[in-house]
C-alpha cells in the first residue's frame, strides 16, 4: 500500500511540472516563437508585443510603420534587436501612437499624436509573412551583405524597416557592402527579392 502512495505523490509531482510548463510557454512566447524573455526579438515578435499594447486602447489599431533603433550593438545577424520603433494608428480615437520597444518591453509614455489621417498605408497582421531572421539570411547569403561595422559612424549590426507604399509591403534589411551602405528590400507578403539601394558614402 505504502509503495502504491509513493507512486502516486511521484505522478501528481510528474503532472504538476508538465502544467507549469504548458503555462509557461503559453504565456512567454509569441506566435512566431519569439521569447519575450529573449530581450532581442525578431521583427513579428516586436510587432506582436506592441500590437497587443495598443490593442487595449483600440480594438481596431492598426501598424504604419516600423523599424528597429541602432543599440550601438552590432546585434541583427539573426534577425533580432533590442530596440525597435513603431507608429500606429487608433482610427476610432482618430489618433496616432509611437511605441519604442526596447528588450521586449513597451517604454513608458508613448507618443500621442492627434488626427489618423497620415501618409502611411496600414499594414494588416496577415500581410506580414517574412520575418527578420530570413530576410536577412537571405540578404547575407545572396548579395554578400555585412553589418554595419565599427568605422560606420550610421549604425552598427544589420537594420530593419517595414512600411507599405502602393500597395506593397517592403521589408528592408540595412547593412553594408564595400564600406558603402546597402538596403535589401523584400515584399513582405510574397516574401520574394524586389531591389536594393545603395547609399554612397554611407548617406
Amino acid at each position: 500500500m505504502r509503495v502504491y502512495f509513493k507512486y502516486a505523490f511521484l505522478l501528481l509531482i510528474i503532472i504538476f511540472i508538465s502544467a507549469s510548463f504548458i503555462f509557461t510557454k503559453d504565456r512567454f512566447f509569441t506566435t512566431n516563437g519569439n521569447s519575450i524573455e529573449d530581450k532581442k526579438p525578431t521583427l513579428i515578435g516586436t510587432y506582436n508585443i506592441g500590437l497587443e499594447y495598443v490593442r487595449k486602447l483600440d480594438k481596431k489599431a492598426e501598424l504604419l510603420h516600423m523599424n528597429s533603433v541602432d543599440d550601438k550593438k552590432p546585434s541583427g545577424e539573426n534577425g533580432e534587436k533590442s530596440l525597435w520603433q513603431l507608429l500606429f494608428v487608433l482610427p476610432t480615437k482618430d489618433q496616432r501612437i509611437g511605441l519604442m520597444i526596447r528588450e521586449g518591453e513597451v517604454e513608458e509614455e508613448p507618443v500621442i499624436l492627434d488626427g489618423a489621417e497620415t501618409g502611411y498605408q496600414i499594414i494588416k497582421k496577415e500581410e506580414i509573412n517574412l520575418n527578420t531572421d530570413e530576410a536577412v539570411s537571405r540578404a547575407i547569403n545572396d548579395f554578400s551583405l555585412n553589418p554595419g561595422g565599427e568605422e560606420n559612424f550610421l549604425f552598427k549590426g544589420y537594420h530593419f524597416k517595414l512600411i507599405k507604399d502602393n500597395n506593397v509591403l517592403f521589408l528592408t534589411v540595412v547593412g553594408e557592402k564595400d564600406g558603402e551602405q546597402l538596403e535589401v528590400h523584400f515584399d513582405a507578403t510574397e516574401m520574394k527579392y524586389t531591389g536594393r539601394t545603395e547609399h554612397k558614402g554611407g548617406e
